[in-house]
């Protein structure tokens, strides 16, 4: 996104926008109704968008349709076309041409990939995980909350990087998502986690943004490669793993995962997330 600041008026224009975005993702995403709901013409409308988001705003609809869709043909048995009218696609053929485009599979193959064992990567045929030591020095990250399944953190996600966007807060390194109350014992739809850009330590991070610093220390580092579909099933794998290897080196602490590629940018199945397990320092 790019770095220019935009006022507090357009900022609040651009967040009702996001939320009303996913609230209404089978509905009516036109450039008219989006510049109504901002309340602005539609080519300043437009302008204002493109020049935060660095896409359009139909490249961004897009992307979250289709997001939503991989993630419900893998968490649900609900027939292809209910899915693909439920993220704004009533016509099942075009749904199956735009899907097929992003992901470069079909909804249905999607699917079949996206329920194989955890250990052989879902979209790719090699071992889904690569592990590795790391050493991190501790990181600032600008937040926001989730409350929530993190699997629906996206919305969130957005806001974040679009307040930091308006607001010119540089960020220096691949957002990240911390789980924060990752194995409570909190049902899974109230616990919370963040969803953070990091910063320079210097920088002006006001609300509804948050400070928060990611522990410095030894890291078990896992590498995944695909859609954010086959994150939890490769978190599952990396941790059982982690836990075979590493046994009592493993503490409690926030882990974290790390988003290396812009998903704007980047096809679904070449995304790289990096996924973090704190060790002990004696390690």
């Amino acid at each position: 996104m790019d770095t220019s600041k935009i006022s507090a008026p357009h900022e609040t224009r651009l967040l009702r926008v996001i939320d009303h975005i996913y609230k209404h993702i089978a509905g009516d995403l036109s450039l008219d109704t989006l510049s109504d709901v901002a309340a602005m013409s539609r080519f300043h409308w437009h302008r204002t968008y493109k020049g935060i988001a660095g896409e359009t705003i139909g490249e961004t609809i897009r992307r979250v349709r289709l997001n939503n869709a991989a993630r419900e043909l893998v968490q649900s048995q609900e027939p292809v076309a209910t899915i693909a009218q439920r993220c704004g696609y009533p016509n099942r053929r075009s749904f199956e041409r735009a899907f097929l485009e992003a992901y470069h599979l079909t909804p249905a193959e999607f699917r079949r990939r996206g329920t194989a064992r955890p250990q052989v990567g879902p979209y790719h045929h090699r071992p889904v995980i690569e592990v590795a030591l790391v050493e991190r020095a501790p990181q600032v990250i600008a937040t926001l909350i989730h409350a929530g399944r993190y699997e629906e953190s996206a919305p969130t996600m957005h806001r974040l990087l679009a307040l930091c966007a308006a607001r010119g807060v540089r960020r220096i390194a691949p957002p990240v998502g911390v789980f924060i109350e990752s194995g409570s014992g909190i049902p899974q739809h109230l616990r919370r986690a963040l969803v953070g850009l990091p910063v320079e330590p210097s920088a002006q991070v006001s609300v509804p943004l948050r400070p928060f610093t990611i522990r410095g220390g030894r890291y078990a580092v896992g590498s995944y490669v695909g859609p954010s579909a086959g994150l939890p099933k490769a978190w599952d794998w990396f941790c059982r793993e982690c836990s075979s290897r590493f046994g009592d080196y493993l503490v409690k602490g926030p882990c974290f995962e790390e988003y290396c590629d812009d998903p704007s940018e980047v096809v679904p199945s070449a995304l790289l997330t990096k996924m973090y397990l704190p060790l002990a320092r004696g390690f």
